[in-house]
């Protein structure tokens, strides 16, 4: 019996691959080449002088000094920018680090040309006061803000300016800020703790900490690592004990408290709470714990065993220094060779903890020999 013959179906076509307009709706980063080349592309339409278009084009663009740059030139092109393409220009300078000339840019394109500055600006502004510590700038932005009736009473603008004076060191311009504010929401009074831990007031600290209307995990944070790095050891544990819920700084705060205060048993004993909560160490933790090993008299093997595993599993220079260090320590001068030799970026701590390393061990050709290849690292 004949069969009737089929043919195959032919395979559908890969979907087309999505437009540069579609690419930026997306409003994702995007590197630099493939900005470049959506521009041309927008060039060869006749769209290079949409606004909506390269704004969302200078809004994907990765924080860079050419990056920067190259929109600055682009803004330069546009025959009737606004304010919004103004703010993602000060957006990108800000983020790249180039603050003197987001304030250039703030004074010759965004004042000259007498845009109306909007909730937007004004923190990218302030931020690059912060950059450059100008103080006096800084007092001109919260002249202007407060002759602006848009954003006078702004919570997003007025959390800026309160943040940028306690930044400059200006707690006193801070406090009065956030004294003169109407409302105030959670980021209002964490900055302002936060404002004054970094200024020393840990009395007056803790008096907002208590006086907050809700207090959240950075609330918390904060005054736990304010307890710890002022050797509040007591406080700082009742503070952790008491919080609702912890996030991986607050443990942090709390095993690098204990180890910087030199209490390095009670440092390994929350880590181990830590691991058994189910959190999972970053290098922060590593290294508080790689100190602590260092310097107990009998820790537990097990746990040390536990912390080099996890030292191993991290690139970064800092961790893997800390664990030679601490092969050092304990007699195990071979794998802190292995160690050192597996850093691909070698920093002069590192060269100085593998030589003390040898010296510690009576080897002391081993480290002469290293100090003499030290070729191109200042020691």
């Amino acid at each position: 019996m004949a069969f009737p013959l089929t043919s195959k179906p032919s395979p559908s076509p890969p979907p087309p691959p999505p437009s540069p307009l579609a690419i930026l709706k997306d409003q994702k980063t995007l590197p630099l080449h493939q900005l470049k080349q959506i521009h041309a592309h927008l060039f060869r339409r006749g769209l290079h002088h949409d606004t909506i278009l390269i704004t969302k084009l200078i809004s994907s663009a990765p924080s860079s000094t050419s990056s920067a740059t190259y929109a600055a030139r682009i803004f330069d092109c546009i025959p009737d920018p606004d304010i919004v393409l103004c703010n993602a220009i000060l957006r990108l300078f800000v983020q790249s680090s180039m603050h003197e000339l987001a304030i250039s840019f703030y004074a010759s394109k965004v004042l000259a040309r007498r845009f109306s500055p909007n909730a937007r600006t004004f923190p990218y502004v302030s931020k690059a006061c912060v950059g450059i510590s100008n103080v006096e700038l800084a007092r001109q932005v919260h002249a202007s803000v407060a002759k602006s009736a848009e954003v006078c009473s702004d919570v997003f603008v007025l959390n800026s300016l309160m943040d940028m004076y306690f930044k400059c060191g200006k707690s006193e311009d801070g406090i009065r800020v956030f004294g003169a504010m109407e409302k105030k929401d959670s980021i209002s009074w964490n900055i302002m703790m936060a404002g004054l831990v970094n200024a020393g007031e840990l009395r007056l600290a803790r008096k907002v900490f208590d006086e907050m209307p809700q207090r959240d995990v950075v609330s918390w944070n904060t005054l736990v690592s304010a307890q710890a790095k002022a050797g509040e050891m007591e406080t700082a544990r009742e503070l952790f004990d008491q919080m609702p819920e912890r996030s991986l700084v607050s443990w942090n705060a709390l095993i690098s408290g204990y180890s910087q205060n030199g209490k390095h048993d009670e440092a390994l004993l929350v880590f181990s709470r830590m691991l058994e909560a189910g959190m999972k160490p970053d290098c922060t933790t590593i290294l508080s714990v790689l100190s602590a090993c260092a310097s107990v008299q009998s820790p537990d093997i097990v746990l040390v065993g536990k912390i080099i595993c996890l030292a191993k599993s991290m690139t970064s220079t800092q961790v893997s220094t800390a664990l030679l260090s601490l092969y050092a320590k304990i007699g195990r001068i071979d794998d802190a060779r292995r160690v050192f030799d597996g850093i691909h970026d070698k920093d002069l701590i590192a060269w100085n903890a593998m030589i003390a390393g040898y010296s510690q061990n009576q080897r002391p050709a081993e480290a002469i020999e290293l100090f003499q290849s030290m070729q191109g690292v200042r020691p």
